[in-house]
């Protein structure tokens, strides 16, 4: 559509996809190669607060811009880089959100917090722990996880035992979904509340029928809002 407009600029645009699988190292290889030999302007949507912290020095020394990179992380706004264009809202602003949400609307004064054990999840929970500070509540489980973990029976069992009527879960899609089905099974029933990194179809498709009630933030329009001047242009 913008080639058809004429580009921006003069210049037409070329689209080369590289697949990372949400792993630092292959992002690495992968970022190395669009550079270096495909020689790209700029660099569209990486997603990963790891995946494109591994990134960050080379980008920055090589003067590539990176246009809404998927990830909320304060390390990449905070100081303002000048090469980076952020997509999504801090991790951290997500969770006060959501907090206050809980509180105000939900009637929720104890909250777990299940978050990934980097710099994606750590933003979250610092949200979650200022925000309940402010607003008279608690944290009553704080349960991370790593990315490669496939059983989280022994973290979801820690939160019900704490007796959490919520939870924050700053992981991935992946993740979300192994929560919501254990908890399921034990007969957990918090209210469930999200970053938007799970905030897509995924979710209850992984969830085999364990989504139901679920909030996430959202930041972006949705297909479904068919009044919307950027959805109608897109679609």
């Amino acid at each position: 559509y913008i080639n058809e407009q004429g580009g921006i600029h003069g210049r037409q645009l070329r689209v080369i996809v590289e697949d990372d699988q949400y792993q630092p190292s292959k992002t690495v290889a992968a970022v190395k190669k669009m550079v270096e030999q495909d020689k790209v302007f700029a660099l569209v949507n990486v997603v990963g607060t790891s995946n494109l912290s591994a990134v960050q020095d080379y980008l920055m020394q090589r003067g590539v811009p990176v246009v809404f990179y998927s990830t909320g992380s304060t390390k990449f706004q905070d100081p303002v880089n000048p090469y980076f264009f952020a997509g999504l809202m801090p991790y951290d602003l997500e969770a006060k959100i959501l907090v206050r949400y809980g509180v105000e609307t939900l009637g929720v004064s104890k909250f777990a917090v299940f978050y990934q054990n980097d710099d994606f999840g750590k933003d979250g929970l610092k949200g979650a722990r200022e925000a309940v500070a402010a607003l008279g509540a608690q944290i009553v489980a704080e349960v991370a996880h790593s990315p490669a973990d496939v059983d989280v029976s022994a973290h979801v069992l820690k939160m019900k035992e704490a007796g959490a009527e919520a939870v924050l879960v700053w992981g991935t899609v992946k993740h979300g979904a192994l929560a919501l089905m254990e908890a399921a099974k034990i007969g957990f029933e918090p209210k469930w509340m999200m970053s938007s990194v799970t905030a897509t179809f995924q979710l209850p498709e992984l969830a085999e029928g364990a989504a139901e009630g679920v909030y996430t933030v959202g930041v972006n329009a949705t297909l479904d809002e068919t009044d919307h001047p950027v959805v109608k242009s897109y679609l």
